[in-house]
């Protein structure tokens, strides 16, 4: 009789046994079973055709967020490769009708590895340059917050830097992402992955700089534009044809010639002249002659001291406006950071600067961009072409265009696309697209393996079926 002349304590551990290898078994089947391969395979289907409408709607950032390197689609890639690994191992030992299986699965397997790497060691960035400029760091799309203090506004030290992705975090007037540093608490309330921005100018009582918004009108221009001065001018022009309009601190500032209007700041007063005639007095509201044809000009606002921010609305999706944008709180301000920009805030002994950017990484080497070359449409302005010719450290010039990236010591730079002057006389800005992809000879290995092994399997049916 079994279990004769067992103890009590003997038959409850082969019971035990005997049930965690009937619980095993019913695990090893269900990893090698037909119907996990069918579900892991239309859910990765399923959530690949959803990826692809979110990256149509949206972009591949939003869609790697939401979906490519979503929790979900971890589950179904390591319920697929355990899968297939499981399989393997249950047609051990393997014999030569097995090789075209064994590579198919190997293939995949190796694929998958090769994804793996890129997720966490590839790099997919971009590099910005004018002509004669030279670069030898890129930007990630990654972000992260620094926060700089001085005490004489000139040396500043880095107290706080953290990457931090406020898709995830979401933050809200409830529930901030609160940032502690040097006894200072500054609080994350607001994010937007998609606004647009417009600038906007308010009154403060110190540390701010001055800044005016004036209207030129006549029978040939209407505009409406703001001039301020940044922190450490004493001037700035603004350049309207063969007119300019200079705002300044300087009280021996000249003007060149009778284009030039010149709005003089003294003992939070403004004043204005011409390059023949005294300076007098100008407040909000008045307008005046300016001797360019029939052009008027007349003063909308004046702040003697101002801190210049941007007001960001929310978008729907992705364009070439938009960009993320978050909204601090700080000893009772709400001030609105645009991607890679900076905001002040002043104390009574010193100066905080919050700047919220997109991570860089060095390179390990430098280029220079020589020249940057736009080919339009014959007829029109549209852009059919663009290339840019860079100069690498070794003094060797490469040509990089749409369709011939440059490829060096494990760096690929691809002609993306390029950004339009902003002001006459500027230079195009070159677009680089920078990838880094580790895993591309696994991806290379393992599609060949596929490749190989569907081809050694339709070639043996084949003979099968005229053997």
């Amino acid at each position: 009789m079994i279990g004769m002349g067992l103890t009590k304590q003997e038959h409850s551990i082969i019971y035990g046994l005997m049930f965690l290898k009937k619980v095993f078994s019913i695990i090893y089947k269900f990893f090698i079973s037909l119907k996990l391969a069918v579900f892991t395979l239309t859910a990765l289907a399923f959530l690949t055709a959803i990826g692809t409408l979110v990256e149509s709607k949206y972009d591949q950032e939003f869609a790697n967020k939401l979906v490519y390197h979503s929790f979900w689609m971890a589950v179904v890639m390591i319920l697929l490769a355990v899968n297939l690994t499981m399989v393997l191992i249950d047609r051990w030992p393997w014999r030569k009708r097995h090789i075209p299986f064994v590579l198919a699965h190997f293939g995949i397997l190796t694929l998958m590895l090769g994804s793996v790497f890129t997720k966490y060691f590839g790099v997919d960035a971009s590099l910005s340059f004018k002509e004669g400029e030279t670069s030898s760091a890129i930007r990630l799309s990654d972000m992260e917050i620094k926060i700089y203090s001085a005490y004489d506004g000139e040396r500043f030290s880095l107290i706080y830097q953290k990457p931090v992705d406020m898709f995830f975090i979401k933050p809200t007037e409830q529930t901030p992402y609160l940032i502690s540093t040097a006894g200072e608490e500054f609080k994350v309330v607001q994010y937007l992955p998609f606004a647009v921005g417009r600038e906007a100018f308010k009154p403060v009582l110190k540390g701010g700089q001055p800044a005016l918004r004036f209207h030129l009108f006549g029978s040939r221009a209407n505009l409406a534009e703001w001039l301020s001065l940044e922190l450490g001018q004493t001037v700035v022009s603004k350049k309207l044809g063969p007119a300019v309009i200079s705002l300044t601190l300087d009280k021996n500032y000249k003007a060149k010639n009778d284009k030039e209007l010149v709005l003089l700041v003294q003992e939070n007063k403004l004043f204005y002249f011409f390059n023949k005639g005294g300076k007098k007095p100008l407040k909000t509201g008045q307008t005046f002659q300016t001797g360019w044809m029939d052009f008027e000009f007349r003063l909308l606002e004046f702040f003697p001291k101002s801190r210049k921010e941007f007001i960001f609305t929310a978008q729907e999706k992705p364009s070439e406006n938009t960009l993320k944008a978050i909204r601090v709180k700080h000893d009772g301000q709400s001030v609105w950071l645009g991607q890679n920009s900076y905001v002040r805030f002043f104390k009574e002994d010193r100066l905080y600067v919050l700047a919220y950017l997109n991570q860089t990484q060095a390179l390990g080497f430098s280029l220079n961009l020589l020249d940057f070359k736009i080919t339009n449409y014959q007829g029109s302005s549209k852009a059919k072409s663009y290339e840019s010719q860079v100069e690498m450290e070794d003094g060797a010039q490469i040509l990089i265009s749409m369709n011939e990236p440059l490829k060096y010591k494990g760096w690929t730079f691809y002609q993306s696309s390029f950004i339009e002057p902003k002001k006459a006389g500027d230079s195009y800005v070159s677009v680089l697209s920078v990838n880094r992809d580790p895993g591309r000879i696994l991806k290379y290995i393992g599609s060949a393996l596929i490749v190989i092994g569907i081809i050694l399997l339709f070639y043996r049916r084949k003979l099968s079926h005229f053997a």
